[in-house]
């Protein structure tokens, strides 16, 4: 009988630490606090001094995403079009504001690479794109594809100036 009451008491013990240590994980993922998007480049004379030519377009104000509500519309924006979430850095978020024009560009870091995910929005349609970034002997490759992996802009760099 005390074989069953220690068995008993043991077993109670332990769901009573899996419940908490459950609603603890829950609690944490329901009170992150949201945070402001932080600017990290910003230049008013480019967004008024507009250039003759219309496709001459800049940026004029790059701002991180705070974790906050539009993050996660980009990241559930990335994530409906095929992205595994896993391999993407969530915390590294960027918005790009054109002088010339009303689209927005949004970038997010993929972990452990140079490469990126671009989304392009314009009013509320998306456009989801990979950038890949390599370097090789003397040369800088960029690419920009779409998610099938069709290349529609690439550019080759000299290394040396």
């Amino acid at each position: 009988m005390k074989k069953y009451l220690s068995i008993s008491v043991l077993s109670i013990l332990l769901l009573s630490i899996v419940i908490y240590s459950c609603s603890e994980n829950s609690d944490n993922l329901t009170t992150n606090e949201t945070s402001l998007n932080e600017v990290v480049f910003e230049d008013l004379a480019l967004k008024t001094d507009i250039s003759p030519n219309f496709y001459d377009n800049h940026f004029y104000l790059i701002e991180k995403l705070g974790n906050n509500v539009e993050r996660t519309e980009i990241i559930n924006t990335v994530k409906n079009n095929g992205i595994n979430l896993f391999i993407l850095d969530n915390k590294d978020v960027k918005k790009f504001y054109f002088n010339n024009s009303d689209i927005l560009m949004y970038s997010v870091s993929v972990k452990n690479s140079e490469n990126k995910i671009i989304i392009y929005k314009y009013d509320d349609i998306y456009q989801v794109n990979l950038a890949e970034y390599s370097s090789l002997t003397n040369m800088q490759n960029f690419k920009l594809k779409s998610l099938d992996n069709q290349l529609f802009y690439s550019v080759q760099l000299d290394n040396e100036r």
